[in-house]
């Protein structure tokens, strides 16, 4: 089984997308389709990491704007602070840790993020975006790669 965390701000949602949706949740159209196009494509199953992941309606901001959205059953990170209270730094990485943990089904995963905070054996997993840009045809091509996809082919 192939797994996708995804990060929100920064990757789907950018400055740009929020002025035109009009609200701090309002994800990019073209965004979403390219990102869906690619776990459609390998199978991955989608688990939310971001900090959105804590809002009692996520699942339904998510399917709004990405109706066939394929999240996991277990579709989020746990909080680092319920799972390693005493932790200094790689809060994301602690969380994505204790979710692989618990899921040994999980053969190959992958985390699209635009900020750090990884384990040392999980930074090869990351692919990161630029905060302003968020998802771009590059990304793809690296997260359809590593996800055992087609083979590498950066597109511009």
């Amino acid at each position: 089984m192939s797994v996708l965390f995804l990060d929100l701000d920064g990757v789907l949602v950018t400055s740009s997308s929020r002025r035109a949706g009009g609200r701090n949740t309002s994800m990019d159209p073209a965004k979403v389709a390219m990102l869906d196009e690619l776990v459609v494509e390998v199978g991955a199953s989608i688990v939310v990491s971001s900090t959105w992941r804590s809002s009692h309606d996520m699942p339904g901001i998510l399917l709004a704007q990405w109706p066939g959205i394929p999240l996991h059953q277990d579709w989020r990170t746990g909080h680092w602070a319920d799972i390693a209270p005493d932790a200094t730094n790689a809060f994301r990485g602690i969380e994505i840790a204790d979710w692989l943990a618990r899921h040994p089904e999980v053969s190959t995963y992958v985390v699209l993020d635009d900020e750090t905070g990884f384990l040392p054996d999980q930074v090869a997993n990351v692919v990161m975006t630029e905060t302003d840009r968020g998802l771009e045809h590059q990304h793809i091509a690296l997260l359809r790669h590593r996800l055992g996809g087609s083979s590498l082919t950066i597109l511009r």
